[in-house]
């Protein structure tokens, strides 16, 4: 055969295809590139008889030019899973009551999307499954996914964050990124995943054009960023928004974010971002993929800019994110043990948060970005309380992990003096009492609650911080009883910890001096 009759038949046997997300890919082959973060397997394929084999690489041809990445991962997932488990090369009823029983009652998610997909291979005419199938599995009663389970549970490791974790990663966030600790991509990360608590692809698929200010809502500038939805079906990338309204440091942050965005790519591209360029970048970029554009025309990067091949992988940012905060060396008080953090824990917190503060279901869905109420129910269902009476607060683990106070206790005024000559003296609201010394030049904080949380601030250990103790006790019961609300009495709950550790200490050192 001749090179140029051989090309002929290599090119008859290639089928391209475009993914939802404008991916090309040869549905013949076994690896399919979806999207940035999805190449789907099909070579599981070959265990089925020829065809059935067609019939199924047709239907998943069909989801992958349909419906989202993910999905079609998921069914193929399914399929494998099968395959694995049975051993079989056709749907008969046997091989489907064999996989059923195999994948018991915590399997039926996955026998319920391999029925999805098989009532579509039907649906769209193909006829290589018998019908004595097809009536077996719709006699099936499934349940889908188990949701919220990390929620119900309370899990320490991947349920929602104690108001102290949470707490905690905000100080210490902050406290990081002052010290040049975490690099402004990952503050970012760690402020718009506490603030909206929505998914890592939502995040990851954000440009630096989302940011604006807008005065329509409440008569004065305001941050808002515009949030791509996801699971919207059938959706392709960025089809959908919803706007959400953000505190001025936080949409102060994320400006330094565009602005080194801005000047990390104008850096690989070797000369000024376009217009275009400057709104469609995505807010976190793959840095890799956009030193590529270098050698691009213009008309080539227009029509990337539109697509998702410029943006982080959702895993990548997930990961940075996890990293971000282990970086922050917080130890869990439910744990004892380094606090284990992941995106989806600040969305489960988001949620169990607005339930305990009697949000109702329509609410929570709308704070989260669902599309129903189906997953937002089951934070109503919880409703946990992590608001605990001051007793349960002020317990030996708490006081023990709980990282609230991080400043240093000393002797007096001489001994504080002696590393910061220019300390000055924090005093009680009353300004009755001196409780310590702040090695800060410049500070607006409110003393002394905010003092005893601060990295900068020295305790002395003769002062009187049993009666700032009290005075925080007190308002905490005054706010509690004037609110009905624990999660509002609650907010200085770290600095009472704070202020009981360093009672803890104080005595800790009188007793080693006593020795």
């Amino acid at each position: 055969m001749s090179v140029k009759n051989e090309k002929k038949l290599l090119d008859s046997l290639i089928e391209e295809n475009v993914s939802v997300m404008g991916y090309e890919f040869d549905s013949n082959s076994d690896r399919w590139k979806l999207d940035r973060n999805t190449c789907v397997n099909t070579s599981f394929l070959s265990e089925f008889n020829s065809d059935l084999r067609e019939d199924m690489r047709n239907t998943l041809k069909y989801f992958a030019e349909s419906l989202s990445a993910s999905y079609t991962n998921r069914l193929c997932f399914s399929i494998r899973k099968f395959v694995k488990l049975t051993g079989e090369s056709s749907f008969s009823e046997l091989a489907l009551l064999t996989f059923k029983s195999l994948m018991g009652k915590k399997g039926e998610p996955d026998l319920a999307t391999l029925r999805t997909f098989l009532r579509q291979l039907k649906g769209l005419g193909f006829k290589s499954i018998d019908n004595s199938s097809h009536k077996l599995m719709d006699a099936w009663r499934l349940d889908g996914t188990n949701k919220g389970v990390p929620v119900l549970s309370l899990c320490p490791e991947t349920g929602p964050f104690s108001d102290v974790e949470f707490e905690t990663i905000l100080l210490k966030s902050d406290q990081k990124y002052a010290s040049r600790g975490l690099t402004i991509e990952e503050y970012n990360l760690i402020q718009l995943f506490t603030a909206t608590g929505r998914r890592p692809i939502q995040l990851s698929n954000l440009k630096l054009c989302d940011l604006f200010l807008d005065d329509s809502a409440i008569g004065k500038l305001i941050y808002i960023i515009n949030i791509p939805r996801a699971k919207v079906r059938g959706g392709n990338f960025r089809l959908a928004f919803t706007k959400f309204a953000l505190i001025e440091e936080i949409g102060q942050i994320i400006s330094l974010q565009i602005e080194s965005v801005k000047e990390k790519s104008e850096k690989l591209l070797g000369r000024p971002l376009r217009i275009i360029e400057e709104k469609s970048l995505p807010l976190f970029p793959d840095y890799s993929a956009v030193r590529q554009l270098k050698n691009m025309s213009f008309g080539e990067i227009d029509a990337l800019l539109e697509r998702d091949v410029l943006h982080i992988k959702t895993l990548n940012l997930s990961i940075n994110t996890t990293r971000a905060i282990q970086k922050l060396g917080i130890v869990s008080e439910r744990t004892g043990s380094a606090l284990r953090a992941n995106p989806y824990r600040f969305r489960y917190t988001l949620g169990t948060r607005a339930a305990r503060a009697n949000s109702g279901v329509l609410t929570i869905a709308t704070l989260l970005d669902h599309s129903d109420t189906q997953s937002a129910g089951i934070y109503v269902q919880n409703h946990p309380d992590h608001a605990e009476k001051i007793s349960s607060i002020m317990n030996e683990p708490m006081l023990k992990y709980a990282q609230a106070f991080q400043g240093k206790l000393v002797s007096s005024e001489t001994e504080a003096k002696e590393g910061f000559p220019d300390a000055t003296k924090v005093r009680t609201e009353d300004f009755d009492s001196t409780v310590g010394s702040c090695g800060a030049s410049a500070c607006s904080s409110c003393q002394p609650t905010a003092c005893y949380t601060c990295p900068k601030f020295m305790p002395w250990k003769d002062a009187p911080h049993s009666s700032v103790l009290a005075t925080l006790i007190d308002e905490r019961e005054k706010i509690r009883v004037e609110t009905e609300d624990l999660a509002v009495a609650a907010v200085n709950d770290l600095a009472i910890i704070a202020v009981g550790q360093v009672i803890k200490q104080c005595a800790e050192n009188h007793t080693r001096n006593i020795q």
